[in-house]
């Protein structure tokens, strides 16, 4: 399997796999691969993990210079696996890549295109049902997972275990950092505040978490002594209470 994390933390998850009797056979800038030992190690190993963020289990790896040779060959792959298998909903086509190699995130954005194009040809309607985006939540997913190590060495997967660390991207509007930590709690806990549900921000300012939800259309009440800032301040849907949030009681009803 192999594993992805923050970069920088890569001694981290090393010492996380081996602690959960997973042999590292190699690692690289955000990323290690490791042996599978018995049992169902997905399972057994990941799901209690703090390190990586996205696993790619039994991950084949591919070696081709052009674009257009790793596009067929993830393409042959694909459609291998595919044998047996119908695909009604949407699922996940997902490629990452090594972010500290400068132009490797470029070459993996025109294989994906170029994947995409043999799989429209090939198969339309599920070509239409691939999104990019991870699925929301924690645990197994199925789907098309792909890793770019280097320009023309390629990991990709069917399976893959997502962790609960998702990367966000931020809001010029937040008044806080604290705004990231609650949008990438939503992720994968796969539930969100909805709109016209009513929402309780307990110490509320400088109002990042109420922020996020009046994002979503919910109706909050932001309870804190403190002001609040940025998009949080004179919001419509936010009300600001100028209490001790020790001592909140709802509103009745």
């Amino acid at each position: 399997m192999l594993s992805l994390c923050q970069h920088g933390y890569e001694s981290l998850l090393e010492r996380e796999l081996g602690e959960a009797g997973l042999v590292v056979q190699e690692k690289g800038a955000g990323w290690a691969r490791a042996e599978l030992v018995g049992g169902d190690p997905v399972r057994q190993s990941l799901e209690e993990m703090a390190f990586p963020q996205l696993t790619l289990v039994a991950p084949r790896e591919l070696r081709g210079e052009s674009v257009n040779g790793l596009a067929q060959q993830l393409a042959d792959f694909f459609f291998e696996s595919l044998r047996g298998e119908r695909i009604e909903a949407a699922w996940p086509c997902v490629f990452q890549a090594v972010a500290e190699v400068v132009g490797l995130g470029r070459r993996a954005s025109a294989v994906e295109k170029a994947l995409g194009e043999l799989v429209k040809k090939k198969l339309s309607r599920i070509a239409r049902l691939a999104t990019p985006e991870l699925p929301r939540g924690a645990g197994r997913a199925r789907g098309l997972f792909v890793f770019f190590a280097d320009f023309g060495r390629v990991y990709v997967a069917r399976e893959a275990w997502l962790g609960g660390q998702r990367r966000m991207a931020d809001d010029d509007l937040a008044p806080s950092r604290s705004y990231l930590k609650v949008e990438e709690a939503y992720i994968v806990m796969g539930r969100e505040p909805q709109a016209e549900e009513k929402v309780v921000d307990l110490g509320a300012a400088p109002g990042g978490w109420s922020y996020s939800a009046a994002k979503r259309g919910a109706r909050v009440i932001a309870v804190d002594n403190g002001p609040l800032k940025g998009g949080a301040l004179n919001h419509p849907l936010i009300e600001h209470r100028l209490e001790d949030a020790f001592k909140f009681q709802p509103p009745a009803g």
